[in-house]
């Protein structure tokens, strides 16, 4: 197992845990998950090991003879890098399997391309998963569709508008708003709040915004409301903003 020096889990794991060490893990939580009742036409996308969790869904699907479309696209550096090779020969004909080797085939993701496999993909149920480079031009040819669901393996690098200042509450502190995320304007301005993936799924980093507008690097949208709970890894200020850290 390898730590990300950036991360409290997996440093913990790697440095002090020992056998014998009881770990308490808290209920899975996320987005990346299946509606009920499920759509007639599925859509997956992913690059990568990526994969991993998009096969269980399908496999969890088929264990539950769903008997609709799944479109299934996934991108892999080439065939040597492809997992569960054995396993995608043998889906059943309702599972429309797509393998893209951009190392060979020179060919990347782009709406154009996906359209030619799934027409109206922006009306479908879809589910991506795979490198931020990717979830981002996936998301660009959603256009803030509400048929997308994404989970990341690293937050994407964006920046917001600098401007305005947020204040740190309970520091008593201000600071110039950089455009970057809450957590990243915390730490430059000296301060340790607490955090874990740094990427918006284990919700440790999880602050209260007293006032002011924050816009999630995920989603991209964004919210005004006074008085709620954030995920700072993942909330760029928009202007002033107000969070108790």
């Amino acid at each position: 197992m390898r730590a990300n020096p950036d991360g409290v889990v997996s440093k913990y794991l790697v440095e002090c845990a020992r056998p014998g060490t009881i770990v308490h893990l808290s209920q899975a939580a996320g987005g990346f998950t299946m509606p009920e009742p499920l759509p007639h036409r599925l859509l997956f996308i992913s690059g990568g090991s990526g994969i991993t969790p998009v096969m269980s869904m399908v496999r969890t699907l088929l264990r539950r003879g769903y008997g609709g479309t799944i479109t299934f696209l996934h991108y892999a550096q080439s065939p040597a890098h492809q997992i569960f090779a054995d396993e995608l020969a043998e889906l059943p004909p309702n599972v429309h399997v797509h393998l893209v080797y951009p190392e060979q085939s020179g060919r990347f993701f782009t709406p154009m391309e996906l359209s030619r496999l799934v027409p109206d993909y922006p009306d479908v149920d879809t589910w991506a998963c795979g490198p931020a480079g990717l979830i981002e031009k996936i998301q660009a040819a959603y256009d803030g569709g509400d048929k997308l669901r994404v989970e990341y393996f690293k937050t994407p690098v964006l920046r917001g508008t600098a401007g305005g200042d947020v204040t740190f509450t309970k520091a008593g502190a201000t600071a110039a708003n950089t455009g970057t995320t809450l957590l990243e304007q915390a730490e430059a301005a000296g301060l340790t709040p607490e955090f874990g993936c740094r990427m918006g799924i284990c919700f440790s980093c999880t602050s209260h915004k007293a006032e002011g507008t924050v816009r999630n690097v995920l989603t991209g949208e964004e919210s005004s409301l006074p008085d709620e709970d954030i995920r700072i890894c993942v909330s760029i200020p928009v202007g002033n903003c107000a969070v108790e850290i």
